[in-house]
């Protein structure tokens, strides 16, 4: 039995977002939409980090999907063999006109895990998927230009039959 790494995050992001065109170039991504102050649907592309990180950076806000560890497991004497699959949404955002910072995260947040409620049947790659943590937060800057981040902890695994 080959037993490969687990890491559902493309396959979460696929079956979350919504497809847009976010900078009107003709390439749909994948996002999550939320209203902003003025309800005007604001539409937050979902990146792996090196998507996220390779040539020219996307606007904000965006989401990178980060793996933070994907360890193989052996449970018992019945050898059944699970994979688990721990990643986040980091969520990045600057202060803008029509963003409430104090709501915006917490908007977006809502959405992940709505989104992942109503799709985690969906996600084939994985038996079980479970939001951890919606409410890590930490901010860069010096006050004048802020970014502000929101972390997003999610949970998932597959048994694998031996």
């Amino acid at each position: 039995m080959v037993i490969n790494s687990f890491d559902i995050r493309q396959f979460v992001i696929d079956q979350i977002g919504y497809s847009w065109d976010v900078d009107d170039d003709g390439t749909n991504e994948s996002t999550i939409s939320i209203t902003n102050n003025i309800n005007d649907t604001v539409y937050i592309p979902m990146y792996l980090p090196t998507q996220a990180r390779t040539g020219v950076l996307p606007e904000l806000p965006l989401i990178e999907v980060n793996l933070v560890t994907a360890p193989s497991k052996i449970a018992g004497m019945s050898h059944v063999l699970y994979d688990e699959c721990f990643f986040d949404f980091n969520l990045t955002y600057s202060n803008t006109d029509d963003i409430d910072i104090g709501l915006f995260g917490k908007k977006v947040a809502d959405e992940i895990c709505q989104r992942i409620h109503d799709n985690y049947v969906s996600v084939t790659t994985a038996y079980y998927l479970e939001v951890l943590n919606t409410g890590r937060e930490y901010f860069e800057g010096d006050g004048k230009s802020m970014i502000f981040h929101r972390v997003i902890e999610c949970y998932g695994n597959r048994y694998i039959s031996n």
